[in-house]
């Protein structure tokens, strides 16, 4: 059994601020899900770059996983399909209801559960999971709370545990056009998308050991192909590598980590956080 403690609900930003409560309404989850639900191109080669990283092979089944920034839930649901005890968890309220409901929906070889809360203040005791998944978290985090939220996902694993982050590469000709306002409108979420070599610094600072960094093309039919053919190319192929795709452990023989997280430790008792198990009978 995964254990929760004392630890309240908030954004990734530490305090619930009207725009992100806006922004994360029901409306924006339920196309998420509609996506996930419909396996649309964008959703399936999402999943099959997440799994392909994670190397799925390793855990499953019965794997304790974390979905970080969960969203609807796209990898709780994933790796409950395949046998783990998944959890996912994020701040908006909507998004818990939504993965509910969707678990709801899927039958599925374990049934997810959903937590809200912060993912700098993780509701869970030390070593508890044998994998974290960030994917398209990261680059909602700006670079204080990005630390935090690494040393808690360092935290929360066992060792030998797996860390996986999935973002945009901010060196990919559509971001570069999202900067220039060109074409493309930036992403207001987007607060801090940093490059390979950044994250994975990063998580050497937090006490994770790389062992795995690469890029993925996009979901786009034709344009996935162009980006294959000139991702090699120097100088060139960065404006062509989409998605960074990394995975880091926690050493065997580690410690607390690098950065040390202030505050209380979660599963230390108090009241348990909002945790919603998709089997309950209400939302």
């Amino acid at each position: 059994m995964i254990r929760f403690g004392d630890r309240s609900s908030a954004s990734h930003t530490g305090t619930v601020r009207p725009a992100d409560a806006e922004y994360y309404d029901h409306d924006y989850f339920d196309i998420l899900t509609r996506r996930y639900v419909r396996r649309v191109r964008f959703s399936t080669c999402r999943i099959r770059n997440v799994l392909d990283t994670c190397g799925v092979g390793d855990f499953l089944p019965r794997a304790r996983v974390l979905d970080l920034g969960c969203g609807m839930g796209t990898f709780a649901h994933e790796f409950a399909a395949r046998g783990a005890m998944a959890v996912g968890l994020d701040f908006a309220a909507a998004a818990v209801q939504a993965g509910v409901r969707v678990a709801r929906q899927t039958a599925t070889r374990c049934v997810p559960s959903f937590a809200r809360g912060q993912a700098e203040r993780l509701p869970f005791a030390d070593g508890v999971f044998d994998l974290v998944v960030a994917a398209d978290f990261t680059e909602h985090l700006n670079l204080p709370l990005l630390r935090r939220v690494f040393s808690e996902a360092f935290r929360v694993l066992a060792r030998g545990g797996r860390m996986v982050v999935y973002t945009p590469n901010p060196d990919h000709i559509f971001e570069r056009l999202r900067d220039y306002r060109f074409l493309l409108r930036p992403d207001p979420s987007h607060t801090s998308i940093m490059c390979l070599d950044e994250l994975t610094e990063e998580l050497s600072g937090a006490g994770f050991v790389c062992t795995r960094a690469f890029h993925r093309p996009s979901h786009l039919p034709v344009f996935s192909i162009v980006e294959r053919l000139l991702a090699p190319v120097p100088a060139l192929g960065r404006l062509f590598r989409r998605r960074l795709c990394i995975r880091a452990r926690r050493p065997v023989s580690s410690g607390t980590g690098r950065r040390a997280v202030t505050g209380p430790q979660p599963g230390c008792g108090g009241p348990e956080v909002e945790v919603a198990q998709s089997r309950a009978g209400g939302e």
